[in-house]
């Protein structure tokens, strides 16, 4: 038995987030989650900063010598090509034909859903591939600090913004995989918490009942 480290849970607009909670039941700890409206009045997923970019590496003395000891040959070479002259043909003429669009627009009719179960890049990458989802968004949401940033979010979590075809997924197929891969014991850190943010009310009873039969 241990103590778990993470907090999963479900509240209401009004509820404030309820305390840390330990127990050794880690069962138990995984049916305690908040579930929250989104606002529709405030950006709900603000985009992550990119990774930074990789540094040059600097060259050595001993390198750059060797570098500088091989241009001749290159120029070399570059000279002992040029001297060989070719002839080319001029390519046929092609008639002023209009191409079909490549791109074809379909109306799908998408849905959102919004979770947040630790570091984002993970289940990014798990409801990326999963049929049915049209397209994700990872970014910061919950917190009331404006403009958010992957170095300074203040007291909002990682999430991912998940829009979906209905038609071929519902929302409870999501909430499936967002119980089946929610890390419990996840180490206590607020951008780490896990949260399920409900758009509507047919959202928030179905994440309250997957949450029962946990």
């Amino acid at each position: 038995m241990f103590a778990s480290r993470s907090l999963l849970r479900i509240s209401s607009v009004t509820t404030e987030l309820a305390p840390f909670v330990r127990s050794g039941d880690v069962r138990a700890v995984r049916r305690y989650c908040v579930i929250r409206p989104s606002r529709a009045r405030e950006p709900l997923i603000v985009p992550a900063t990119p990774r930074q970019p990789l540094t040059r590496s600097r060259c050595s003395a001993a390198s750059r010598s060797s570098v500088s000891a091989f241009f001749p040959v290159l120029t070399m070479l570059q000279s002992a090509f040029s001297s060989h002259s070719s002839t080319h043909q001029p390519l046929d003429a092609v008639d002023n034909e209009t191409l079909p669009n490549a791109l074809h627009h379909v109306d799908v009719p998408t849905k959102k859903a919004t979770f947040a179960m630790a570091c984002f890049w993970a289940p990014d990458a798990l409801f990326g591939a999963t049929p049915g989802v049209i397209k994700t968004r990872v970014g910061y949401c919950g917190g009331a600090k404006n403009n958010p940033t992957y170095r300074d979010l203040g007291d909002h979590t990682e999430a991912i913004d998940v829009d979906y075809d209905p038609n071929q997924i519902t929302y409870e197929k999501l909430l499936e995989l967002f119980w089946a891969n929610h890390d419990p014991t996840a180490r206590l850190k607020t951008q780490y918490t896990s949260f399920i943010f409900y758009h509507d009310e047919d959202q928030k009873a179905a994440a309250e009942k997957t949450m029962k039969e946990q």
